[in-house]
């Protein structure tokens, strides 16, 4: 591509002159006609140019056929306002950009150019292609405009309008699409601009397309916020559905806590019981033992019987002496 550009930029070998706004661009037959059938007509037909090998430009000035050019021998274009080097000419002192006819009026009107509008590059271009049918380059300005209306501001965005809807043709969809997409998203600031909002008024084509326009926009809005309730209500009606399982999980624990506690109370009450009877028993026991020491003695150590006693089968008790000696079984 490098070298191209640099064959560009050389008059040598060049075939074909192309004139535009006074200034000459040599270029060469073989890389400019195969893609464009409008320069291959006008310089191999019966035409003026045929004989002369010299083909005026009008339909753009000089910035914009210097971008067409650099297509056409590397493949792409530079759409910021730094010229593209792709050329032997610069331009003079003070030069202002050229103007250019308007395609669909029926005067002969000129409109003045932005220089520093990159969108309204893109779209002298995309006319420029347009007019030399060079379908590859008209899809490249496509991408390039829309690609740069991402950088969207107000400052002169009227004459965006105004090049999109005067100067290209009606098939020129694509284009006028991404204007009418800029403008819905950010209606806001549009509508705050008077100057801008009259500038639209004044434009039938451009407020034909506008309406039916922001009438699909709104109903993708009113379809997007449709959409995003009937979302809401799903993410609700789930979060309900977790609030009854977490009450019903609740209620199943507090349920077996309950139960718990009143196995726990009966285990307690249980041990009452238990230990009641305990207490009966060393009661009995102690009421026993003292009522046979108090009237007997042992025959063998001569001490006063009942030191212990044991349990001896369901309701016996058997009297000891400290010496083991038994004196009978009680019961009591």
């Amino acid at each position: 591509m490098a070298n191209m550009q640099s064959l560009l930029s050389s008059p040598e070998y060049s075939d074909l002159t192309l004139c535009c706004e006074g200034q000459n661009f040599l270029v060469h037959r073989a890389l400019v006609c195969p893609r464009s059938p409008v320069i291959t007509a006008a310089v191999t037909g019966a035409f003026q140019e045929a004989h002369t090998r010299q083909l005026e430009v009008t339909i753009a000035d000089v910035d914009t056929l210097k971008r067409v050019l650099e297509y056409l021998y590397t493949g792409d274009y530079n759409d910021q306002d730094d010229e593209a080097d792709c050329t032997n000419n610069s331009l003079p002192p003070g030069f202002q950009f050229g103007q250019h006819a308007r395609r669909n009026s029926t005067h002969n009107a000129f409109v003045p150019r932005s220089a520093n509008d990159v969108l309204n590059n893109n779209a002298f271009v995309y006319i420029t292609a347009d007019y030399y049918q060079i379908t590859e380059l008209m899809n490249l300005a496509v991408v390039k405009f829309r690609k740069a209306s991402e950088n969207f501001s107000l400052d002169n965005f009227s004459s965006v309008i105004d090049i999109v809807y005067d100067y290209t043709p009606e098939s020129a969809t694509e284009l006028r699409f991404i204007v009418l997409s800029c403008i819905l998203k950010n209606a806001k600031q549009c509508m705050a601009d008077q100057a801008l909002m009259e500038a639209m008024a004044a434009m039938p084509n451009f407020t034909k397309d506008m309406m039916p326009a922001m009438v699909s926009g709104y109903e993708e809005t009113i379809k997007r916020q449709a959409g995003a309730i009937s979302n809401n209500k799903q993410q609700i009606a789930t979060a309900n559905e977790s609030i009854v399982d977490l009450r019903q999980k609740l209620n199943a624990a507090n349920t077996m806590q309950i139960n718990t506690n009143n196995q726990l109370n009966a285990a307690n009450t249980g041990q009452i019981n238990t230990n009641n009877q305990l207490a009966q028993v060393l009661q009995r026991e102690a009421n026993l033992v003292g009522g046979v020491n108090a009237a007997n003695k042992c025959k063998g150590c001569r001490e006063r019987v009942g030191v212990y006693i044991s349990k001896e089968g369901e309701s016996g008790w058997s009297l000891h002496c400290s010496c083991d000696r038994s004196y009978g079984t009680f019961t009591g």
